[in-house]
């Protein structure tokens, strides 16, 4: 079903060229542009997702290299990533970092596969002038808790959503595969991933990433 979903985005997504060869005025021609830069971000976005879950698969990834990271410098440097996304979406987006040093030990190139998922659906679910904050705990077990101003996710979806292809009724366009990632490198990473609703404003969702322990 998810296949042949895809399937027909392609075809619709393709059918842009022809229609920027058709069109009239350049206003026309603008609107359909547009349209075309959209297809090609998700067409791009499912690509590296596909990409990034064909690495982290359990039963084929190769062999985890775990070395010591320093969480608050490390997720800085992710967040940093993503502010130009934020701001062409008009997201307030934030980071706070632990007030101790906090240091895992794990696989730089994966972690960064999960908390990028994390980050990107966020800021994709979230609305216009919402906000998307990125915290760092040190105690009593290091996490990472990523909160956003996204539809509530209800009780009978959690248990759902980090399953592979799953995408939530009536809303975006994901690809149902970055909860998955995100979930993959958790596990391999004897990391405890979890959804809760955000209790720092009341809004929206906050998943959390709990490391089993520090350096």
């Amino acid at each position: 079903k998810e296949y042949r979903r895809q399937r027909q985005m392609c075809i619709r997504d393709s059918a842009y060229v022809e229609l920027i060869e058709r069109s009239k005025t350049p206003a026309e021609r603008e609107a359909i542009i547009l349209q075309l830069k959209r297809a090609v971000e998700r067409m791009s976005r499912l690509v590296s997702q596909l990409l990034a879950f064909a690495e982290n698969d359990v039963t084929q990834a190769r062999p985890i290299e775990f070395h010591s990271i320093d969480l608050n410098a490390f997720i800085f440097d992710i967040c940093a990533d993503w502010v130009s996304q934020a701001l062409k979406r008009n997201i307030d987006f934030g980071f706070e970092q632990s007030e101790t040093p906090v240091f895992i030990q794990g696989d730089k190139g994966r972690l960064q596969d999960l908390f990028d998922n994390l980050i990107d659906n966020a800021l994709l679910y979230t609305p216009a002038h919402g906000r998307v904050t990125v915290r760092i705990n040190a105690t009593p077990l290091p996490c990472v808790t990523i909160s956003d101003d996204a539809r509530v996710i209800l009780d009978d979806e959690k248990a759902l959503i980090f399953e592979r292809f799953h995408r939530l009724l009536g809303i975006g366009n994901g690809s149902g595969l970055g909860l998955a990632i995100a979930k993959e490198v958790a596990t391999a990473h004897n990391a405890v991933i979890s959804i809760h609703q955000d209790d720092i404003d009341g809004t929206g969702n906050a998943f959390s990433v709990v490391f089993s322990k520090s350096v």
